[in-house]
């Protein structure tokens, strides 16, 4: 038991539930994956076409949302994240984001000219991008991963689990056929798994210090003689 205790405990232990600070994002009939996202990012830019075409097979089932922490050391990040958020009330937040994630140029102006581009007001986008409330929605957002524990970006909640980093395509792809098949919210907690090695090493060391049937008949004969 001592031998294989340790390397089976991580097998059937339960994922820890994603934070709090993330469960209002997420919807209970979905394969929630949440990503916290720098458009300036190298690693988030490699991960961004990636990650697309990995939920691409999994459709409407995918509920995903992406939440932004511009790093302070990309100087264009925080007006891409702005302009993001802006795009979202005309639907063409996704449109933005693939073009935030692919053009070298993210000046306000070149961001504005895609927007009108792709049928966003540019009044409306340029009011937007200067309203007190989308920088508090930016600042929420960057808080709860700065909250949560910031290790690095990209950070991508698949279910349960957090993926830190542009990681391969198959992390993504085991995440997702975890949380697909719910298996994120099955295992047995370490006090239970405890309890259960505890009792199981109990009773072989009991049945180990008792002789067997006929080693007491033995005995009893001898004894008796």
């Amino acid at each position: 038991m001592a031998l294989v205790a340790p390397p089976v405990w991580p097998l059937v232990k339960p994922v820890p539930p994603a934070p709090p600070e993330l469960r209002s994002y997420y919807r209970s009939d979905k394969i929630n994956v949440i990503e916290f996202a720098d458009f300036q990012c190298p690693h988030c830019r490699r991960l961004h076409g990636r990650l697309k075409a990995l939920l691409e097979p999994y459709g409407d089932r995918v509920h995903f949302v992406r939440l932004n922490m511009p790093l302070r050391s990309h100087p264009h990040a925080r007006g891409a994240a702005l302009a993001a958020i802006c795009a979202e009330t005309s639907g063409k937040a996704d449109a933005l984001a693939d073009f935030l994630f692919s053009t070298v140029d993210l000046s306000k102006e070149n961001i504005t000219r895609k927007a009108v581009e792709l049928g966003i007001e540019r009044g409306t986008f340029e009011r937007c991008l200067e309203a007190p409330e989308t920088e508090a929605r930016l600042e929420r957002e960057s808080r709860i991963l700065r909250d949560i524990g910031f290790q690095g970006l990209p950070t991508t909640y698949v279910g349960d689990q957090r993926i830190v980093g542009a990681q391969s395509d198959e992390v993504f792809r085991e995440a997702l056929k975890t949380a697909a098949s719910g298996a994120s919210e099955r295992g047995v907690p370490w006090w239970a798994y405890l309890a259960i090695v505890g009792l199981v090493t109990s009773a072989l060391v009991r049945s180990g210090l008792q002789p067997d049937v006929p080693e007491r008949e033995r005995r009893r004969a001898a004894e008796a003689a």
